[in-house]
């Protein structure tokens, strides 16, 4: 860029752009931002995650087994008052999900956890879509007609009526 000004005149110091117009970079620019460095190709490739974060899930695969083994449907689980609820919901899913069962997550007060497990069942797992699927149209369809759904979903009940 030589002796130019590197730093653009926003709209409000000069006239409106079109942010399409002129250079990338100078657009950034004009909004603080500065380019440090570019990669190339083979370095955006080998800088992409190829593995998910491990996490330990060994104490949740013992309370799998443990459930499994006394052969007991369900289970509540008692929280400590730092425990990440969320994390924990993670955790036990993942390991039941590695020893072939369903959890599902029942109502608890609070500071517990509700859950049973199922053998995992791919013919039910795909009926519970198309039924949440079937459920999710109808619940659409009733919004369109009473005009309270957003366009697309108006438009989209709209021809699932006339077909």
């Amino acid at each position: 860029m030589g002796s130019r000004n590197n730093r653009i005149q926003p709209a409000h110091e000069g006239g409106a752009r079109d942010r399409t117009d002129g250079d990338p970079l100078e657009y950034r620019q004009e909004f603080g931002m500065q380019l440090q460095q570019t990669l190339s190709h083979a370095e955006v490739a080998s800088a992409q995650r190829t593995t998910k974060t491990a996490v330990d899930l060994t104490p949740y695969l013992q309370v799998i087994d443990q459930l499994l083994d006394t052969g007991n449907p369900g289970a509540v689980i008692g929280l400590d008052e730092g425990d990440d609820e969320k994390a924990i919901r993670r955790g036990l899913t993942a390991a039941a999900k590695m020893r072939s069962q369903d959890l599902r997550y029942r109502r608890s007060t609070e500071g517990t956890l509700k859950f049973v497990l199922s053998e995992h069942n791919e013919e039910e797992a795909q009926q519970r879509k198309a039924d949440a699927k079937a459920r999710k149209e109808q619940k659409d369809a009733e919004a369109a007609s009473k005009g309270n759904a957003p366009k697309e979903r108006r438009e989209k009940a709209q021809q699932a009526n006339v077909a």
